[in-house]
Parts: structure tokens; C-alpha cells; sequence
């Protein structure tokens, strides 16, 4: 993170004028070069690329080759010491039903009002591109993720290879079923967010009515920990 904040200044959320800002101040040695393609989201040509970097950017299917430059898929966010991989800058109508978000600020809250103890076991509700099971696992022994939405625990996968991360176990399902009646020390859940009687996309639409969100995650937290 401190590299990226030194380089190109503050974070860049996709608007066009901050990517153009940005790219300039970058030159072309391979962080540099990986901070174009991964974080900025902009082309490369495939020469400035290591070879087996880019073969595995393309079997994972984070970039694709076009006329001689890899254009990304995806995109790369440093959340302090952790590597967060997600769908790219957000285009809102334009984004798939299945589009998986990066480190949003309802995120970052969540992640702020975390406890972080030691524990044994811990759920994440919902878990998007898997930054509070990342998280989480660093003082739980093991990480049990959930989402209905198969590309989020797809990314959730890889950023916990991405991250050495081997004590998450991803669930497909909705909200709490891929649970159970299991039993853990710490829920997490950054709900989807938007009250309205939309459904376009998982992330962020969930359905429900009013405030019956808040009332399903509190229902179904309760009985389960431990």
C-alpha cells in the first residue's frame, strides 16, 4: 500500500481525469508496470510482463492478450498488508448481476468495528471479494465465508492464495444457510446495502424490504455464536 500511495499520491476510484494523473507519474520498471495493469486497469504490452506472471494473469483469467498488450479483467487493491482482488472500477448500469466490489467504505466501517481477539472460529456473511474473512483469519483458526454469488467465492479463493491464507473455507449459499447450526466466535456481515425494491446486483440489492435486512442478520447471528 505504502508503495502504490508513493508512487501515484491518493487512492484513484476510477474516475478517467485520476487514472490519466496517475499514469504519469508512473515510469516502466516491473512494480511500476504491474501497478498500470493491476491497480489503474490500463493495458500493457506483454514484453514489460515476466513471462510466467503473465501466463498465470491469463489461465486465472485477470487479463487477457489483445495485438501484443495484456489488458486487465480485474483489479488489485492493497487493503494494508493484504492483496484484495475483485472486479474492476465500477460502472454501475453497466456492471453484471454477479459483479463482485472492491474495498468499499462500507467495508473499511466494517472492518473498523471488527473485534479482533484470538478465536477459534469466525463466519463471514456475504462475503464479497473476501476482504473480512481475509481479515478474520489472521486470529481465527478457521474462516467459514458464505455468498450466494459463485464469482465471489471465486475471488475469495484466490485472495487467500493470493494472501498464503489457507484456513477459509468458502460456502455457496445465502446469507447464514451455508452455515448451518454451527457455532462461532465471531460473525462478521457487510449486508448488502441499498434500501430499494431493485435486485440488479448481489452485492450491493438484497431483496428484502426496509429494515428486514438488519432484522434477518441479527435473527440469525444470534443463534449461532458460540
Amino acid at each position: 500500500g505504502d508503495i502504490v500511495t508513493d508512487l501515484i499520491g491518493d487512492e484513484v476510484a476510477g474516475e478517467r481525469e485520476e487514472i490519466v494523473v496517475a499514469e504519469r507519474r508512473l515510469s516502466e520498471t516491473p512494480v511500476e508496470t504491474a501497478i498500470r495493469l493491476l491497480y489503474l486497469q490500463l493495458p500493457v504490452p506483454a514484453g514489460r510482463v515476466e513471462s510466467g506472471t503473465a501466463e498465470a494473469l491469463l489461465t486465472l483469467g485477470l487479463a487477457s492478450r489483445r495485438a501484443g498488450e495484456l489488458v486487465p479483467h480485474a483489479r488489485i487493491v492493497p487493503v494494508d498488508d493484504t492483496l484484495l482482488a475483485s472486479d474492476g472500477f465500477t460502472q454501475d448500469a453497466d456492471d453484471p448481476p454477479d459483479y463482485v466490489a472492491t474495498y468499499t467504505p462500507t467495508a473499511r466501517t466494517c472492518d473498523l468495528l471488527t473485534p479482533r481477539p484470538r478465536c477459534r472460529r469466525a463466519l463471514d456473511v456475504g462475503t464479497g471479494s473476501g476482504i473480512p474473512a481475509l481479515l478474520a483469519a489472521a486470529h481465527a483458526e478457521r474462516v467459514v465465508a458464505t455468498d450466494v454469488n459463485p464469482r465471489a467465492l471465486a475471488y475469495t479463493e484466490l485472495n487467500a492464495a493470493l494472501n498464503g491464507l489457507d484456513n477459509i473455507e468458502c460456502r455457496l449459499g445465502s446469507f447464514f444457510e451455508p452455515a448451518g447450526d454451527e457455532k462461532f466466535d465471531l460473525i462478521t456481515c457487510n449486508a448488502p446495502f441499498v434500501i430499494s425494491p431493485e435486485q440488479r446486483w448481489s452485492y450491493r440489492d438484497s431483496a428484502f424490504h426496509g429494515d428486514d435486512l438488519t432484522a434477518h442478520v441479527v435473527r440469525e447471528a444470534s443463534p449461532r455464536l458460540a
